[in-house]
């Protein structure tokens, strides 16, 4: 069984990898679930299958054979765009963003409302933000929003 701890831990390898990654910028017009399928979650994919031999782990959401449970609240039915679970254990939720710099403020509000209803259901959650296109130069960053969800802000080059 996967305590909140073990979860936390996946998170920053899963976020450090994240972090030193080389993404591509999003092609014109392509948008969050197309990016998320043919980049992230490939990504996170491969993250696991070099890192971890256990047959319990499964890597759902866009572009994946699965797609992430719903987490339900208030009558709203959310999927996190990437998820990782463990023995049917919801291990880890990330709510992916594309953005330009001009649009931070709302997108940020925005998917940290949406990861904070997958902490609900899930032991670690992150939000990837990429800038697309940004005007200066924009280093990887992280920062803590809650004691188990981080904001990773990504230039995509």
């Amino acid at each position: 069984m996967v305590t909140r701890g073990q979860a936390l831990q996946l998170k920053e390898l899963i976020e450090d990898c994240i972090l030193q990654g080389d993404f591509r910028k999003p092609h014109s017009g392509e948008g969050e679930v197309s990016y998320t399928a043919t980049v992230l979650n490939p990504f996170i994919q491969d993250f696991f299958q070099r890192r971890f031999n256990h047959e319990g782990i499964i890597v759902r959401g866009d572009g994946a054979k699965l797609k992430s449970p719903v987490v339900s609240i208030l009558g709203g039915r959310f999927n996190p765009d990437v998820s990782v679970e463990q023995d049917k254990i919801r291990v880890w939720a990330c709510e992916v963003k594309l953005l330009t710099e001009a649009e931070i403020s709302g997108v940020i509000a925005k998917a940290i409302g949406q990861a904070t209803i997958y902490a609900k259901s899930y032991l670690a959650v992150s939000c990837v933000i990429f800038v697309r296109n940004p005007m200066r130069f924009i280093m990887p960053q992280v920062s803590a929003v809650g004691p188990n969800l981080n904001v990773l802000v990504i230039p995509a080059r």
